[in-house]
């Protein structure tokens, strides 16, 4: 009868651990499938956060491209206004000096844009040059804008 009992016993122990083998085969797979899943979801995750960092930067590149672009227009208005009034003020000196022996000149350390008259002769460095060679000089030289071509340039 103790026979009969141990052999009951061992045929219910091999089904027991039969039934626990697949158990933990099963608990095993769906770790490895949850982990699987764990991953794709983590994935997808990093590659939408990517995407919303590209999409951030893009924007903010452009933003400072627009404000670059514009700070930049408004330096350019700045420098061609006050080439304007540069060039305005050489003009208006030009056209009040009398003698063309004066020469304008720029105030040592001062602002470009103050001009003062003065009355050296500086063309007297060719004494066979005549006054009248040098007038034409003077009626060559020739100012523009970059709106209004000079005469040399038509003739050309």
């Amino acid at each position: 009868m103790g026979i009969v009992v141990a052999l009951w016993a061992a045929i219910l122990g091999a089904l027991a651990v039969a039934k626990y083998r697949k158990e933990a085969e099963a608990e095993r797979t769906r770790i490895r499938d949850m982990r699987v899943v764990y991953e794709l979801q983590l994935s997808r995750e990093i590659a939408a956060r990517r995407r919303h960092e590209m999409t951030v930067e893009s924007r903010i590149r452009r933003e400072l491209e627009s404000e670059s672009q514009a700070d930049t227009a408004e330096q350019v208005a700045a420098l061609r206004h006050e080439l304007a009034s540069m060039r305005g003020h050489i003009e208006y000196a030009i056209s009040n000096t009398a003698d063309p022996r004066r020469e304008l000149t720029a105030k040592p350390h001062g602002d470009v844009r103050e001009l003062v008259v003065s009355d050296n002769a500086v063309t007297d460095a060719d004494p066979g040059r005549t006054e009248q060679q040098h007038d034409q000089d003077v009626v060559d030289a020739e100012f523009e804008t970059e709106y209004q071509p000079s005469a040399h340039a038509k003739t050309r």
